[in-house]
């Protein structure tokens, strides 16, 4: 079992707990769980929020409202973000698949979840495993559409990796590979699919 805790986990497991019902003991007891098995490896202030946590169950006086609980887990959520996905990992070579409408595919695991975070790194909530994000602000990425062969050809650019050529068939991706250069994606983009260099348009 992981009984390592960050701002993420804690702001995710208080979401979870909020989702079930307001329930001050078991809020408490969470918070109390975490500080227990983390005391010696705690930021100060996660270890401030811990030990807030903790007391409520002993005495009213420390209690939080319900509205409170959440604003300490949107604050985690958004800190914890931050700190683990803010920074791309160039150890890490696999790409989220990128479904359209915010949501994302583990190619590992296949677990698919919905996302809205812009950093760099994401995490399959099934297998855990650090992603690069497809929806990153730091992605760049080029569009071509030929209407007469329904294809849509994507090269997107990861700061932390090179370029990916995508080749959709309507919503089928039918080929994706890595580049070095940009360069080498056009031409190959060329070579085998004849797409025009002159034809690839930068999003914007």
């Amino acid at each position: 079992m992981d009984f390592l805790v960050n701002k993420y986990k804690l702001g995710k497991e208080l979401k979870e707990e909020l989702a079930k019902g307001y329930d001050v003991i078991k809020i408490s007891r969470l918070g109390f769980r975490h500080l227990f098995n983390n005391i010696d490896t705690l930021e100060p202030d996660l270890r401030d929020i811990l030990k807030r946590l903790s007391l409520m169950e002993e005495d009213p006086k420390f209690e939080l409202k319900e509205d409170q609980v959440h604003a300490v887990a949107d604050k985690l959520l958004e800190e914890g973000e931050k700190e683990e996905f803010s920074i791309p990992d160039p150890t890490i070579k696999e790409v989220a698949e990128d479904l359209g409408n915010h949501w994302l595919m583990c190619p590992l695991c296949q677990e698919s979840w919905e996302n809205h975070i812009k950093y760099p790194m994401v995490r399959c909530p099934k297998c855990s495993q650090n992603l690069h994000n497809p929806h990153a602000t730091t992605t760049v990425k080029w569009c071509v559409k030929l209407n007469s062969s329904n294809r849509l050809y994507e090269i997107k650019y990861f700061p932390a990796l090179g370029y990916y050529l995508y080749v959709f068939e309507g919503d089928v991706r039918i080929y994706d590979y890595f580049y070095d250069t940009w360069e080498a994606a056009i031409d190959y983009a060329w070579e085998e699919f004849g797409v025009s260099k002159e034809l690839w348009k930068k999003d914007e």
